[in-house]
């Protein structure tokens, strides 16, 4: 079970050994004026075993990284066990940032690692920003379906910061909408993430007012008055 939600949002950096996340991480401190914040980074296996944390703030909003030890494959079971118990940053955030090595040719098979790690550890629906690192080490960047990074020329980095705080911070947008009685389904499931109020009823259907994160309301849009 999840710990109840705390005042500041967290992100943690999850993803195969030696993909990147600690210089990822140390390159959105430095970005910050943060030098002297910077985590331990090697590359080598198992380099981070426990947890770092720090804080960052981005256009006013306040969150905080963790970074995690890399996951691996066909590890015996008792270590298994053992770095799971030091992957709590990863089961109580509120993002987890999937960092994967781009110049790595088995890249597509430690996604699926990671995956597999996450759902085993309890953090399976947790959302998930994937981050395509080393990208200076590739011929072809436009092959990747997702944010590309560069620790070494900071590609990315900003970017990296900007879909961050739209992930934990969503702007937030308010709608007017007629919705027929056949499509009360869709009403009800954006009320688990949007604040909806039925302004009028007739025979036809509703007229609702929905508040919420603006992605949460694209189910909505098609039935926006003007």
């Amino acid at each position: 079970m999840r710990r109840q939600k705390a005042a500041i949002s967290r992100c943690a950096f999850v993803g195969y050994t030696n993909a990147g996340k600690s210089s990822l991480m140390n390159a959105l401190l430095r970005s910050q004026d943060k030098e002297d914040k910077q985590v331990f980074e090697k590359d080598m296996l198992f380099a981070t075993l426990d947890t770092s944390v720090r804080h960052l703030k981005h256009h006013g909003q306040e969150f905080l990284f963790y970074d995690t030890v890399g996951f691996v494959s066909h590890l015996p079971r008792e270590l298994i066990d053992a770095f799971h118990s030091t992957l709590d940053a990863a089961r109580d955030a509120d993002l987890l940032i999937h960092v994967i090595d781009a110049s790595d040719p088995d890249y597509q098979e430690k996604i699926e690692i990671t995956r597999q790690t996450l759902s085993e550890i309890g953090a399976g629906n947790i959302p998930v920003l994937r981050v395509y690192n080393k990208i200076d080490l590739c011929k072809d960047p436009s092959v990747f379906p997702g944010l590309c990074t560069s620790t070494k020329d900071g590609t990315g980095i900003p970017k990296l910061l900007d879909d961050i705080c739209e992930r934990l911070y969503p702007v937030e947008e308010t709608m007017t909408c007629f919705i027929g009685y056949d499509r009360m389904a869709l009403v009800d499931k954006c009320r688990s993430t949007c604040r909806i109020e039925i302004l009028e009823q007739n025979e036809n259907g509703m007229r609702i007012r929905a508040s919420g994160p603006r992605v949460r309301l694209v189910p909505l849009l098609a039935y926006k008055e003007k």
